[in-house]
């Protein structure tokens, strides 16, 4: 094709020459109509003869269950397996000290208590001592 081309730009091709193409999207066919596959099928299962146009979930469904899916049919659901129990063993109690050790930090502790007792009492005590500002305000007014 770009010789093609090039021969029109450059004049030194005066004919178009016709290039095949190959579609890649439609398969192969033999002289019976059959692809490659539909061949392979059929020589695969010869008592019974398929047509190509069958799907391969119509073809599982015909075919008896796997071992896989009558073990998984026939297995009753535990309530929980060793792991899951040793999981809960651990995990709820760490979750339970968490839990206490956040509500402790959350309440005030003695010493934070006798501190607020001896605070406000002193503050009780104490005359009101003016500030700066006041004393300038009395001086000015």
């Amino acid at each position: 094709m770009a010789q093609n081309l090039l021969g029109k730009i450059f004049n030194k091709q005066p004919a178009v020459v016709q290039e095949t193409s190959v579609d890649s999207s439609t398969p192969a066919k033999s002289s019976d109509g059959l692809t490659g596959v539909a061949k392979y099928l059929q020589d695969k299962q010869p008592s019974q003869q398929t047509a190509p146009e069958t799907s391969a979930t119509q073809q599982a469904a015909d075919q008896a269950p796997t071992s896989v899916a009558k073990y998984v049919q026939n297995v009753k659901p535990t309530a929980l397996t060793g792991v899951a129990r040793y999981l809960v063993k651990q995990i709820i109690p760490e979750y339970q000290i968490r839990a206490a050790t956040a509500a402790k930090a959350a309440a005030p502790s003695g010493v934070e208590k006798y501190l607020e007792k001896v605070t406000a009492a002193a503050v009780a005590q104490q005359p009101a001592v003016p500030s700066g500002v006041e004393n300038y305000l009395k001086k000015i007014g």
